[in-house]
């Protein structure tokens, strides 16, 4: 058995996130219904983000999300390209496969000390 059974559509089913969390999904689901569009990522359904957030598997809403954000927080910019073309390029092709190994070497880069000052705007933005 992989796993629990997604929860039924519709209002009914039960919620994987946590009952005092609830309200944060909701608000999350609120932002991401006014924002999607912008993100790339379309119309998405509450028991989706449920499932993305609560579930034990990584869904392919989950990847999308990171994705999404992950090309928010770092916009590369022509200094950064220079000092970092090799991080630069994972953020321009950033995908469901890449954005993990994208984000460690970002962070892998702040934990070292490594963050040149091209790079440390673009980090703190994790902060």
């Amino acid at each position: 058995r992989r796993g629990a059974p997604p929860p039924p559509r519709g209002g009914g089913g039960a919620r994987r996130v946590p009952a005092p969390l609830l309200g944060d999904l909701l608000y999350v689901a609120g932002v991401l219904r006014a924002f999607g569009r912008q993100l790339g990522l379309g119309e998405v359904r509450v028991d989706a983000l449920d499932a993305a957030l609560g579930g034990g598997a990584t869904t392919a809403l989950a990847m999308r999300l990171h994705v999404s954000l992950l090309r928010l927080l770092f916009e590369p910019s022509a200094a950064l390209a220079r000092s970092h073309p090799a991080f630069c390029h994972a953020l321009r092709n950033l995908s469901a496969l890449t954005w993990a190994e994208a984000l460690a070497e970002a962070l892998l880069r702040l934990a070292d000390g490594q963050a040149t000052a091209e790079l440390a705007p673009a980090l703190r933005g994790l902060r």
